[in-house]
C-alpha cells in the first residue's frame, strides 16, 4: 500500500485559502502541509464519500489512491463538474489533489 500521512496541525480557513491562493493563481509551488490538513477537514464525512479525507485529517496514514478517489467522489458529489462549487473549492480539491500525488516523493 503507498501511504500518506501527515502530522501537521490544519489551519484556519482564511490562511488555507490564502495559500490555495498563491498556489493556484500565483504560481507559488505546492499547499503546506497544514492547508492540506485543513481542506481535507473541509470536505471530511463519516459516509460513503469523504471518509478517507476524515482519516488523513486526523493524521491517520492512507492509502494515496484511496484518498484521491475520496476527493474526486467529493468533486463529484459536490457538483465540482456542473458549476455547483465555487471556484475557490475548485482549486483548493485540485491543490489538495497536487500535495497528495507529490507529498514525500
Amino acid at each position: 500500500m503507498n501511504t500518506i500521512q501527515v502530522s501537521a496541525r490544519g489551519i484556519d480557513g482564511d490562511s488555507a485559502y490564502a495559500n490555495v491562493a498563491a498556489v493556484s493563481v500565483m504560481g507559488y509551488g505546492e499547499i503546506e502541509p497544514e492547508t492540506a490538513v485543513t481542506i481535507a477537514a473541509m470536505w471530511q464525512s463519516p459516509g460513503t464519500v469523504g471518509h478517507v479525507l476524515a482519516g488523513f485529517a486526523s493524521g491517520a496514514p492512507v492509502d494515496r489512491e484511496e484518498l484521491l478517489d475520496d476527493i474526486y467522489r467529493t468533486r463529484k458529489t459536490e457538483g465540482y463538474f456542473t458549476g455547483g462549487m465555487s471556484a475557490a473549492d475548485k482549486d483548493a480539491l485540485d491543490c489538495l489533489s497536487t500535495f497528495v500525488i507529490h507529498y514525500g516523493r
